[in-house]
């Protein structure tokens, strides 16, 4: 600890050495597990596939319509766990590079189909061996049996949480199924959406409460320590922050020891927003839990743990 003008001022190295602790009770938090998890699939995807250009979503959206035939948009979005939105947005990139096409239904003309064209096929054929080795280094913290457990559980969320998929397509997309990157993904999408229908009344996300978590163990941090310890990018620690100061709930301030730094804290309305979320959040992890075998649990976290450990905070 140091002092400046007579104040007490906290060190970065303290600050390593004291968040981990002081944060464990959003670390550890299997919303935030499970987060952090997809981030690190998602990093490892990328750095395996370089130079293919695709996305883990594109790739889902590629080996779905290489397997079934005749999809339409919304069957397409529900079988790979896409939003609308995100459907239509992940297909757009893939016409606009002639890797998906859209053709006219003989049956009903009404009706556009999707198909893939021998272009995505040729990516999806380059994409065998790098997506290989990304499942590969993503496990690799993790036994086979541990593996198998953890896609067990993963699974088994998965499908208390989600429509059935028919039959006969479940048994096309297998392989895409059982990949840990898209169930980590999918339980992403379920975790997340257990939080936000239990704070619905405070309208809030997981990462706007992760940010004010942050700032409430925290005070007075400037936004690039606050990405640091909450593990945004860039991008959604700004677009965050600015939708919590537009509510209120936190304020900027300018550095006292750099005039050209703004910190961030909590306000009081922010303080007593987040003691009703706290209770929101406490109703979401049960609710995820209570879909997972108590003997599960823990191997579930640790095995979460195993996967990020070795990667560091991008």
């Amino acid at each position: 600890m140091t002092t400046w003008n007579g104040m007490a001022v906290i060190t970065a190295s303290e600050l390593a050495s004291t968040s981990a602790l002081s944060l464990e009770g959003l670390y550890g938090r299997p919303g935030f597990k499970i987060r952090r998890a997809h981030q690190t699939a998602v990093a490892i995807f990328a750095e395996a596939t370089a130079g293919l250009n695709i996305t883990t979503s594109q790739y889902g959206v590629l080996h779905t319509l290489g397997v079934i035939k005749e999809l339409d948009q919304v069957t397409l979005a529900r079988l790979v766990g896409l939003d609308r939105s995100t459907t239509s947005l992940v297909l757009g990139h893939l016409e606009e590079r002639g890797l998906v096409q859209r053709v006219q239904n003989t049956v009903d003309r009404r009706r556009r189909i999707l198909d893939i064209t021998s272009t995505g096929r040729e990516l999806l054929e380059l994409s065998k061996k790098p997506v290989a080795l990304a499942v590969s280094r993503l496990m690799e913290s993790l036994g086979t049996a541990e593996r198998d457990r953890l896609l067990d559980i993963l699974e088994g969320v998965v499908n208390a949480a989600t429509p059935s998929v028919e039959p006969a397509m479940a048994r096309l997309l297998r392989d895409l199924y059982r990949r840990p990157g898209f169930l980590i993904r999918r339980v992403h999408q379920v975790t997340s959406a257990l939080f936000i229908e239990a704070c619905k009344p405070n309208d809030v996300t997981p990462t706007q409460f992760g940010m004010m978590f942050v700032l409430n163990q925290r005070p007075h941090l400037d936004q690039v320590t606050l990405a640091g310890l909450a593990y945004f990018d860039r991008s959604t620690n700004s677009m965050v922050a600015e939708m919590l100061v537009n509510r209120g709930w936190i304020e900027r301030k300018i550095d006292v020891l750099d005039r050209r730094r703004r910190l961030l804290s909590l306000t009081p309305l922010g303080e007593h927003s987040l003691g009703e979320i706290m209770r929101g959040a406490q109703k979401a992890r049960d609710s995820f839990f209570a879909s997972i075998d108590p003997n599960d649990r823990d191997f579930l976290l640790s095995s979460l743990d195993a996967i990020t450990a070795s990667r560091p905070a991008s």
